[in-house]
């Protein structure tokens, strides 16, 4: 009987040798005189079966990985992750294929990193609630309600979205209290793959006011574009790409009014990203004002970001620095802090009371005015927010 080891190699040599139509020769018969004959080593069966083990372990390695948990990601705290042993082989392997240039983001989300960091979860100018859920043929509703804490206003959205992932539709309905309605069509990848076309038109029925935009946009690998024509606007066309290469970005924006026949806005913009870090650069407002942003994410728990912006027809003419960082406590809250030149002090905090619902805090203080007593209530700003998912 042959040993243990080579019973999966047996029936591989089995099914080859049938297809190879040779029928004269037993081929388990001939593996075993090979291997029981005083011969010098056949060095291409020893790299068969050790490959087989390799591949048999690297199996056992990806079905335990399935079931351990591993550390959160940056942008899910709840939800547990892995990482299967042969994504690390695959992607730090030298003999691994070369993997294709990924597609860059879109203009709007260069340096997305550090301007979430230094933006989104900061819930200062007021409070908020928002409810999401979703029903089992696919219909997303959505309600959301603030109220302003200059103002006292309170204004609401509701919106209704309908998608069909297989065919690449969506159909997105919205009416707000201000008394504007919204319709939302996209069609994905109909026409061309990475093609994405827009239709979007809102209306106001009080004041017979309406608005239509056309978009489109196209992603490929190193490159990502966008396009979009508002219809009673100028018309005005507006275009943008972002080209990627190896970590490099290289993005323009431009707008031509069709009416005047003149280009009425255009930006520049660059950068580098990598997995831990990002940095870029931007030429905004027809290259008249400058900033450059940082985003670093320090280990699994920090996260680190700045941005610096530069206004040259500002009479003052200096520049503006920001500052702000993040640390999560543990999978389910995390703190966020923040302070510029002008010393506004902001602080935030998020907790998952559970899954679906979350909950957020957020402080402004303006540290110049910490110890005067005839400080507007503007100085000092608190709010939080409320968000239902199911």
């Amino acid at each position: 009987m042959a040993p243990p080891l080579f019973s999966k190699m047996e029936m591989a040599l089995r099914r080859r040798r049938a297809s190879d139509r040779e029928p004269t020769r037993d081929p388990l018969l001939a593996l075993h005189a090979e291997l029981a004959a005083p011969a010098q080593p056949n060095f291409r069966q020893l790299a068969f079966v050790g490959l087989y083990g390799w591949l048999d372990h690297v199996a056992s390695m990806e079905k335990s990985a399935r079931a351990r948990p591993s550390l959160h990601c940056k942008d899910c705290r709840t939800d547990r992750h892995s990482v299967s042993p042969l994504m690390i082989i695959a992607t730090t392997s030298k003999m691994a294929p070369v993997i294709s240039q990924p597609v860059p983001p879109s203009w709007k989300d260069l340096g997305k990193a550090a301007n979430d960091l230094l933006s989104k979860d900061y819930p200062i100018h007021g409070n908020s609630l928002e409810v999401k859920t979703k029903t089992p043929n696919g219909v997303t509703f959505r309600v959301l309600g603030i109220r302003d804490s200059k103002s006292q206003a309170i204004n609401g959205d509701l919106e209704a979205k309908w998608e069909d992932r297989k065919n690449g539709v969506t159909f997105t309905q919205a009416w707000s209290t201000a008394n504007v309605l919204r319709n939302h069509i996209e069609l994905e990848n109909h026409i061309a793959k990475g093609l994405k076309l827009e239709l979007v038109s809102t209306l106001v029925p009080e004041k017979q006011t309406k608005n239509a935009l056309f978009a489109s946009t196209y992603k490929q690998p190193g490159l990502h574009t966008r396009q979009h024509l508002d219809l009673f606007k100028g018309p005005t066309f507006t275009a943008d790409a972002v080209l990627g290469r190896d970590g490099f970005l290289a993005g323009a924006e431009a707008s031509y009014d069709v009416k005047e026949g003149k280009l009425s806005r255009y930006n520049l913009g660059a950068g580098f990203h990598a997995p831990d870090y990002a940095v870029t650069f931007h030429g905004l407002g027809n290259l008249s004002t400058y900033s450059a942003s940082y985003y670093h994410r320090v280990n699994a728990d920090t996260e680190a970001g700045a941005r610096a912006t530069y206004d040259s027809k500002s009479p003052n003419s200096n520049v503006n620095l920001e500052v702000g960082t993040k640390t999560y406590l543990d999978n389910a809250a995390f703190v966020k802090a923040k302070i510029n030149n002008s010393g506004i002090l902001c602080l935030g905090y998020t907790q998952a009371l559970r899954p679906g619902v979350k909950a957020s805090f957020g402080l402004a203080l303006d540290t110049a005015k910490l110890s005067d007593a005839q400080a507007s209530a503007n100085a000092h700003k608190l709010g939080a927010s409320v968000t239902f998912e199911a």
